[in-house]
């Protein structure tokens, strides 16, 4: 009688959602939906039982790790594949890829995390100047040994393969069931947000995800110098993971009474983010604050930096209100937590490391599919693991730890469907594109392969991390603004027609205006193939 309601609930869900006014039912379906095959896992188990091989396939301790070795490969390759496809398919960008690429490539030429500035007078500034990421020290060290930014992209997957170990380590000590731990290892894995970071170019936060649940394991083993050292290498890979890490310290408080830990994790996040952000970034950017503040919070006074957020906070709390539960912010909500079921809310002591971090996206717009949400997914599966320790009680509905696992694997995989980025999901088969070379990446290539190490290029996004180890990479139409109309400082130019990421569709402005303009700079055009054009400054052709 159960299944035949779920049944009829989900079918009339499905249909009232098809009316626009009703769409918000989108997101009780998925659970609806979620809880049907949750019954169809448990009828496979309990017929599985009958059939009398349940138990010695459950009771195989070895599977389990075997299969978190081959689960941890598949990872490893897939993602690996994936993002080194979009590298090479021409999908990543100067502002994220790129400015990282630059930077590493200069700590490796001895210079202190130096990339071309966005912003006038263009000159190149530290990533010091933005945000403080000194684990890149320890990429410009690869660099010495190989000067390639796919290193940088296997890395960043292979550290999140590592957050997958470290998540069934942490579950085998907090269960005790190296199957249910094994489950926990496939949902992390899963998971759409982590896949969507993981995919998305190479950033500090996401390496701090490893990190972090290894200073987590290293203090359930009592390994106390251990959790110091991935608490600060933790701190190294970004300065707001010092949030996620005063948090951490709170929640060890609250969950653990452990005073002698916690307080001195609170104090030393706390001052890592006061010492980054009030003395470090201005030193090397003018005496100003980060401008990923004022860029991300200017709606609501990040131009004055934090504090004018604070203010603005305290003066206007119904619109921060509005703004923290916009439309944008509930739906991207609902998309992290879906596949937890809200789960590890039974758990929230453990969250608060998460608070902190998805309250900060909050207020400049909450997204699952970029980076910024990295130093909180550590603390959402911690909670979620806790969670599955015990039973849910709740007047006379009792939901069994098993169920909720149950409940919890067909939410992630209905999630992966859903929206996902993986092959489990009808996203990545529309775009599978972004993964593989075509005719137009290679005549890219090819186009940029002319320009000469060490000259200074001015590129359309898209092409920028593909010549980024050099002094100067601007952006085009950069360094030239309306104000200036000067190209001196360059020596070649790439532009890319085809990008109809800034042109109306059918606009003809690039062949009629820009082109025209470029040569009237006194450059002249070396090749021109599939909308891509290659310019040298003419007074070099004789060099």
């Amino acid at each position: 009688m159960f299944n035949l309601t779920l049944f009829f609930i989900g079918a009339v869900l499905y249909f009232l959602q098809k009316n626009p006014a009703l769409k918000f039912l989108y997101y009780p379906l998925l659970i609806c939906i979620s809880a049907i095959l949750s019954r169809g896992i448990s009828v496979a188990i309990n017929l599985l039982g009958k059939s009398g091989k349940k138990k010695s396939f459950l009771t195989n301790e070895s599977l389990p790790d075997s299969g978190l070795i081959a689960l941890a490969l598949v990872y490893l390759v897939l993602f690996s594949f994936l993002s080194v496809g979009q590298y090479d398919a021409f999908i990543s960008r100067m502002y994220d890829l790129g400015n990282m690429d630059q930077a590493i490539w200069s700590a490796s030429h001895g210079k202190l995390l130096q990339s071309t500035d966005m912003n006038p007078p263009f000159e190149n500034s530290s990533r010091f100047s933005v945000h403080i990421e000194p684990v890149f020290f320890v990429f410009a060290a690869l660099y010495r040994i190989m000067e390639n930014v796919k290193v940088l992209l296997v890395a960043q997957v292979l550290l999140i393969c590592i957050a997958i170990l470290t998540i069934y380590a942490i579950s085998v000590i907090l269960l005790k069931d190296r199957w249910k731990s094994f489950f926990v290892a496939i949902i992390f894995s899963s998971f759409p947000a982590l896949q969507f970071m993981t995919l998305f170019d190479f950033h500090g936060d996401v390496l701090a995800i490893a990190f972090l649940l290894l200073s987590y394991l290293a203090y359930l083993k009592k390994k106390s110098v251990w959790y110091w050292v991935f608490i600060g290498i933790s701190l190294m890979c970004k300065e707001y993971v010092a949030l996620a890490i005063t948090g951490f310290g709170i929640s060890l408080l609250l969950m653990h009474k452990d005073k002698a830990t916690a307080i001195p994790t609170v104090l030393l996040g706390l001052a890592w983010f006061l010492l980054s952000s009030f003395v470090v970034i201005p030193l090397l950017n003018k005496g100003n604050e980060s401008i990923v503040i004022g860029l991300n919070y200017a709606d609501i006074g990040g131009r004055q930096g934090i504090s004018g957020i604070i203010r603005y906070s305290l003066k206007n709390p119904v619109e921060l209100l509005r703004i923290l539960f916009n439309r944008q912010n509930v739906e991207n909500l609902f998309y992290l937590l879906f596949p937890l079921l809200f789960i590890p809310f039974r758990s929230w002591k453990l969250l608060i490391g998460a608070v902190p971090i998805i309250a900060k996206d909050l207020l400049t717009g909450l997204d699952i599919y970029n980076h910024r949400l990295a130093p909180a997914v550590p603390f959402l599966f911690i909670a979620f693991i806790y969670s599955l320790r015990e039973d849910l009680q709740w007047k006379k509905l009792k939901i069994s730890k098993e169920y909720m696992l149950q409940l919890t694997i067909s939410a992630t995989l209905i999630a992966s469907f859903c929206y996902g980025p993986s092959p489990l999901g009808h996203r990545f088969w529309r775009e599978r594109h972004r993964y593989f070379k075509n005719e137009h990446s290679c005549v890219c290539q090819d186009l940029l392969s002319v320009i000469p190490d060490s000259v200074a290029v001015s590129v359309s996004e898209h092409l920028a991390p593909h010549v980024t180890h050099r002094q100067y990479c601007f952006v085009f139409p950069r360094p030239m603004t309306v104000e200036k109309r000067d190209m001196r400082d360059v020596e070649y130019i790439c532009i890319d027609t085809t990008n109809r990421e800034s042109l109306f569709w059918n606009d003809t402005s690039y062949i009629l205006q820009t082109i025209p303009d470029i040569i009237s700079l006194g450059f002249n055009m070396l090749k021109n193939e599939d909308g891509v054009f290659l310019f040298k400054r003419a007074d070099l052709l004789t060099h």
